[in-house]
């Protein structure tokens, strides 16, 4: 058993070893043309770059395995530091056997110490020495096309076309025309292909973004001449729905306890849409607010709300307006209150009343009549030089002992024909002052049905003024 160990050890080290140093030394070559166009009796040369990326140095050889070819480097290079870049020229030169034309040589990098193995493939043309003869390619191209999302394009987004192209052949392309065509996508462009050379090209498209959902199909042709050298045929398009909520846009106008609002609403989608449009208010702004169109009036959780049902086409609009007016409700109650403020400045400070009491009745009707002045001075200054007149009709007599507990006229006019005319002096009222005067009439005939009597005249003035009058209401009295 202790045999068998002492034998496995040394192996088992020496694993361990290339193992460790395939971990740690790792190379990277890169070739690049320096001249690789040749004669039979030159030598292609090409700028090779070795990098160890390793943490160790290490050894290296290069060769080719393809008997007709010589490869060698200038400087000679065979080994490189870790984490260093080495940087020499590699030769090859072609042997006998070989024909004039294009060859490719495949070169190999190995590490002598971790066996790594880099193969590289350049491209030698071995020149003829005499003319060529001309030799007429037909052009072969092929191209290949992606698009954005796979097809599935949403309108208000950029269409991305991607087209590769390859020149299968030595033929060089000046004018390649590109004719790209759908219902959506239509453009036409020219680039250049040289031989055997890959290109890409990239096109950019703008919807309409009210473009309305379709499938469409897009045909791409590639063109050299009058000939089609390239197709893509029905290349599937799809025009994607969508429908946000509508644009608004407010604009609102103030005055004196009024707005104006006018909102906007714009359908931005593709598709038909409807909303129901919903601005909360009040009863009692509701009441002074007028809408057009008009809306309908819905309550949702104790609230109330105006609400229109408006359906818009893609890309239309419509407006809606508000008008809240205070200054109706304002003009009246300031009328109002002008009313009422002229009411009290302008009114009479003096107020009359007339009022008749029957105190005599007959069978035959109404025989006896206490007629009362009421006079009161309702303001807060004296009023002056008040006389009172107080005219009754001839079919009425004045009983001379109705003047006792009342003032006493100061001056009685009796007309046989136009009754007896009566006046009362009093000197002054004042504020909230209240006079009443009494007198008693007798009719000569009993009144049957009713009288009415004219009202009384007051002259009089307040504090310095001029003279105001006032009459009464008129007294009709009715017979029992």
């Amino acid at each position: 058993m202790v045999v068998l160990l002492k034998k496995l050890t040394f192996p088992l080290l020496f694993a361990f070893c290339i193992l460790a140093f395939s971990a740690e030394a790792v190379l990277v070559a890169d070739l690049q043309p320096i001249n690789a166009e040749i004669f039979l009796n030159e030598t292609a040369k090409y700028n090779l770059t070795i990098t160890n990326f390793g943490n160790t140095p290490d050894h290296f050889i290069i060769y080719t395995q393809d008997p007709r070819w010589h490869v060698s480097t200038e400087p000679k290079v065979s080994q490189i530091a870790a984490g260093e870049k080495t940087i020499t020229t590699l030769e090859i030169k072609p042997l006998s056997g070989l024909r004039e034309r294009l060859h490719i040589v495949n070169i190999y990098l190995k590490s002598t110490i971790t066996t790594q193995v880099i193969e590289k493939s350049v491209v030698v043309n071995i020149k003829s020495t005499t003319p060529p003869e001309p030799k007429e390619y037909l052009p072969s191209v092929k191209m290949d096309a992606e698009i954005s999302n796979n097809g599935r394009l949403d309108p208000r987004e950029k269409v991305v076309l991607t087209l590769l192209f390859e020149n299968r052949n030595s033929l060089n392309i000046d004018n390649l025309e590109i004719l790209i065509d759908s219902n959506l996508i239509k453009d036409a462009s020219t680039t250049q292909l040289g031989p055997l050379e890959q290109r890409k090209k990239i096109f950019t498209f703008e919807l309409d973004p009210y473009t309305k959902p379709q499938d469409d199909s897009l045909t791409i042709m590639a063109v050299v001449g009058n000939r089609t050298v390239a197709t893509i045929d029905n290349m599937p398009l799809t025009i994607l729905p969508y429908s946000p909520f509508f644009e608004r846009e407010k604009k609102e106008e103030k005055t004196f306890l009024a707005s104006f609002q006018k909102i906007t609403f714009k359908n931005i989608g593709n598709v038909p849409r409807e909303e129901d449009v919903k601005i909360r208010t009040n009863p009692i702004v509701e009441f002074f607010t007028k809408t057009f169109p008009k809306a309908n009036l819905e309550k949702e959780n104790g609230e109330t709300y105006f609400v229109w049902n408006i359906n818009l086409e893609p890309n239309s609009e419509t407006s809606i307006l508000i008008s809240t007016d205070y200054r109706g409700l304002f003009f009246t109650l300031l009328l109002i209150i002008i009313i009422i403020i002229s009411y009290y400045v302008f009114r009479s400070p003096l107020v009359v009343q007339k009022e008749g009491i029957k105190i005599g009745q007959t069978e035959g009707g109404l025989s006896e009549l206490k007629i009362m002045i009421h006079l009161k001075n309702r303001s807060r200054q004296t009023i002056n030089n008040i006389l009172v007149t107080d005219k009754i009709p001839p079919i009425v007599d004045i009983m001379q002992e109705s003047y006792l507990g009342s003032i006493s006229p100061s001056k009685v006019i009796k007309h046989e024909h136009k009754g007896s005319i009566l006046k009362w002096n009093i000197d002054k009222l004042d504020s909230l002052e209240e006079r009443i005067i009494s007198y008693r009439v007798k009719f000569r005939l009993s009144v049957v049905g009713g009288l009415r009597l004219g009202p009384c005249l007051v002259n009089y003035s307040v504090g310095e003024g001029k003279e105001r009058k006032l009459t009464s209401n008129y007294l009709r009295v009715l017979s029992e």
